[in-house]
């Protein structure tokens, strides 16, 4: 019995579940159809940060060179994520595209009910909701529940504004929380994010309830990523009372 059930969760994931690769924001228009929720990550999805430090690449540094100096795993990760939070109180912000903001205008004259789906907790909310207004993003004007939602068990977990903070927690199960909490009952979901383990837990959530899920794996970023040069980062986070550019940050390694 329990081959079956599971032949038959393969099944309904198989048919109704698919991860494709995009290189720009604008191919969502191609995969969103009527009485879809849209799901759309928000760091290296939506913005990103004007410099180096602070990016989503530049976490991930950190926390490799925490432990390369000692740390635990765990400290080393306390330790990055404190400094990438107050980073974010401080950093000015740019979409990751040019288009980004038109396609969300054309999702919002559309009539599409969007949210984002964030690992970002409660102690960033406001901030967030901040910067992405900074660029002319706002969800609020597409949210499909208007109430702010406290999750329950789920400690630094939010839903404000349209965008579910989920403080690190797994976002196929805050997702799912989601749902419950708001009564929110979506037949459709498209999700975009840049991180395809963010996109396999959502589909997962999306297979066991029979959810119809199209992810979408973002990859505007992908060399970025992958060429962060740790020094520029460095030399930005010794000026961080005074944040400097990337350009900026290269001139004075030139020059020391």
């Amino acid at each position: 019995m329990r081959f079956v059930s599971c032949i038959f969760l393969f099944l309904i994931t198989f048919l109704n579940a698919e991860i494709i690769q995009i290189k720009n924001i604008g191919q969502c228009m191609d995969q969103i159809k009527p009485d879809m929720l849209v799901v759309f990550d928000i760091d290296n999805t939506l913005i990103e940060p004007a410099q180096s430090l602070g990016s989503d690449q530049w976490f991930s540094y950190r926390v490799e060179e925490n432990i390369r100096r000692g740390m635990s795993k765990q400290e080393s990760f306390a330790v990055a994520l404190t400094e990438w939070i107050s980073i974010q109180h401080k950093t000015k912000v740019k979409p990751v595209e040019t288009s980004t903001v038109q396609l969300f205008e054309q999702l919002h004259n559309g009539g599409w009910q969007v949210i984002a789906l964030t690992t970002r907790g409660i102690e960033l909310a406001a901030k967030t909701i901040e910067q992405l207004k900074s660029v002319g993003i706002d969800f609020s004007k597409a949210m499909p529940v208007s109430q702010e939602i406290i999750f329950e068990h789920v400690r630094g977990a939010l839903y404000r504004g349209g965008i579910v903070f989920c403080d690190g927690s797994n976002k196929g199960a805050l997702l799912l929380q989601f749902f419950k909490q708001s009564g929110l009952d979506p037949k459709k979901i498209l999700f975009v994010d840049d991180k395809e383990k963010c996109l396999r837990d959502v589909e997962q959530v999306c297979a066991e309830h029979q959810i119809s899920f199209i992810g979408l794996r973002y990859g505007f970023l992908d060399e970025k990523v992958k060429n962060l040069k740790p020094e520029v980062a460095d030399e930005q986070w010794v000026c961080f009372g005074n944040l400097i550019s990337d350009e900026e940050a290269n001139e004075r390694l030139k020059n020391n």
